[in-house]
C-alpha cells in the first residue's frame, strides 16, 4: 500500500479549512441498508467469462458515478488521505497534512459521502502524530497512528544505539467525532513495533509489523502479527519462517477472510521451500497461528503486496512498476493458482474487497467478482485517472452502495455511487 512503501517519512504544516460538500450523479443508485454490503450477482441465464477471457468478454455489471473531493480545504495543499471507516451511518476518512516541517492529522466524516466536515484534530490528545490505519471495532471506531517524537534514548544516533521505530499511538470512539486515546498499557504490545498492515473482519483484528528489540542488530527487526477481539486487548506472536531462509519472510499485507486472515508477502529464499521463490502467502483461523500456503511453483512476481476477498474467494497481485505484477486466485487461502491471464491490473488499478464483491477500479471500467475467476464489467465514469504504471493499490473501501477511493497523488478522494 502507498502508505507503507517503505519510504522515509516526510514531515510538514497544517491550517484549518472549512467543510467542503460536492454532489455526485442523481443516477439512479442501489440502495442496501446503511450497514450491509452490495450483492452483485452474475445472471443465471447469462455465461460468465473467466479472466483469461479478457475484460471485453465481461458481461455487464453495476457501473460507478464517481465525485472528486479535495481534502485541501480540510487543511493545506498537501492533505493527504490513507484510510476509511464506517460506524453507523458516517463514513470517516483519516488523513494528514504537511508542509514544511509539522504535520498535523485530519479526520472527515460524511453522512451520505456527499457533504465532508472536519472533525477537530487540535487538541492534545492528537500533538505530533500521524495517522495510519482506521478500522472498525465493536461498539465504535480504532484510529491508529503512530508518534512524530524523536526516541529520546537514541539521541543524535548514538554509538551502539538501536533507535526505535516511531512509537505507535491509538484512539477510540464511538461516533467518529470524539476521540479518546489509548493509554500505554493498552498499546504495550506494539512497544518497538513498526506496523505495516491492518485489517478487522469476523476473526478480530490484524495487526502486522516489524519489532526491532533494543539488542537487536540495527536492520534485522523480527516480523510480528498482533491479535485482538476489542482493539484494546492484544496478543501478539512472531510471524512464521522467520529468517528461514537466505532473506527471510516480508509479510506485506493482511486481509480479513470469512474464516480468519490472510497474509501475502516476499517469500522464504530458501532452497526447497514451498511455492515460489520471490512472493508467499500464508493463512490463520485466528490471527497467531500461521501456515504456509501452497502457491504456484513459477511466477514473475518478487513479492505479493495486496490483497482483497469475496463470497466465494479472494485474489492477491503485486505492484510491478516494470509491468509484470501477478495475479494470483485462491478459494480459501490455503492453496493459491495464477490464472492464464489478468486483465484486471492494466495502468493505474485499485483493488477493494468487503467479503461479498472483489473490485477492481482501472481507468474506465470497474470489475465485479465474488471469487476472482468469473466477473462483471460496469462503467466507471468519469474515468479513473492512471499513472501510467501496471499496479494496483488497496486505497479503496466499499460501504454499500458508496465506494471511496485516493486519487493517485493521494491529495483527494473519489467518492462513486454504484448504479444499477
Amino acid at each position: 500500500m502507498r502508505r507503507s512503501c517503505w519510504l522515509p517519512l516526510v514531515t510538514l504544516v497544517a491550517a484549518s479549512c472549512a467543510p467542503l460538500s460536492s454532489t455526485p450523479s442523481a443516477s439512479p443508485l442501489v440502495s442496501p441498508s446503511a450497514s450491509s454490503s452490495l450483492s452483485v450477482s452474475p445472471s443465471p441465464t447469462q455465461a460468465v467469462p473467466t479472466a483469461a477471457e479478457g475484460a471485453s468478454a465481461a458481461p455487464a455489471g453495476p457501473s460507478i458515478a464517481w465525485t472528486s473531493v479535495a481534502l485541501a480545504p480540510f487543511g493545506s495543499n498537501r492533505v493527504w488521505a490513507v484510510a476509511a471507516a464506517k460506524v453507523g451511518s458516517t463514513i470517516v476518512v483519516a488523513a494528514n497534512d504537511a508542509t514544511q516541517n509539522d504535520m498535523k492529522p485530519v479526520l472527515i466524516e460524511s453522512p451520505n459521502g456527499s457533504n465532508w466536515t472536519r472533525v477537530p484534530t487540535d487538541g492534545a490528545e492528537f500533538a505530533n502524530s500521524r495517522l495510519d490505519y482506521l478500522v472498525p471495532v465493536p461498539g465504535g471506531l480504532l484510529l491508529v497512528g503512530e508518534s512524530l517524537t524523536v526516541d529520546p534514548s537514541c539521541a543524535a544516533a548514538a554509538a551502539g544505539c538501536n533507535q526505535a521505530p516511531s512509537a505507535v499511538l491509538m484512539w477510540r470512539s464511538s461516533d467518529g467525532m470524539v476521540w479518546q486515546p489509548l493509554g500505554a498499557r493498552q498499546i504495550n504490545s506494539f512497544d518497538r513495533v513498526w506496523i505495516s498492515s491492518m485489517a478487522a473482519g469476523p476473526a478480530g483484528l490484524e495487526a502486522s509489523g516489524l519489532y526491532d528489540p533494543p539488542t537487536a542488530k540495527p536492520g534485522t527487526p523480527e516480523a510480528v502479527v498482533l491479535h485482538s477481539i476489542d482493539g484494546v486487548n492484544w496478543s501478539s506472536r512472531a510471524f512464521p519462517d522467520q529468517n528461514g531462509g537466505s532473506t527471510g519472510v516480508l509479510n506485506q499485507g493482511i486481509i480479513a477472510t470469512a474464516n480468519g486472515f490472510v497474509a501475502v508477502g516476499s517469500g522464504d529464499m530458501a532452497t526447497g521451500a514451498v511455492g515460489s521463490a520471490g512472493a508467499g502467502a500464508w493463512y490463520s483461523p485466528d490471527g497467531l497461528a500461521w501456515t504456509r500456503a501452497i502457491t504456484p511453483s513459477t511466477t514473475s512476481a518478487s513479492g505479493l503486496r495486496y490483497a482483497a476477498a469475496g463470497a466465494r474467494g479472494m485474489v492477491a497481485t503485486s505492484y510491478d512498476p516494470e509491468g509484470s505484477n501477478a495475479w494470483w486466485v485462491s478459494v480459501d487461502g490455503k492453496t493459491w493458482q495464477t490464472p492464464d491471464t489478468s486483465p484486471f491490473t492494466v495502468g493505474a488499478s485499485w483493488l477493494a474487497g468487503d467479503l461479498h464483491n472483489i473490485l477492481v477500479i482501472s481507468g474506465p471500467s470497474v470489475y465485479w467478482s465474488e471469487d476472482g475467476r468469473l466477473w462483471r464489467r460496469g462503467d466507471s465514469a468519469p474515468a479513473m485517472p492512471s499513472t501510467g504504471i501496471v499496479g494496483a493499490t488497496d486505497l479503496a473501501w466499499v460501504f454499500g452502495s458508496t465506494v471511496i477511493v485516493v486519487s493517485p497523488d493521494d491529495l483527494s478522494l473519489y467518492v462513486g455511487q454504484v448504479l444499477e
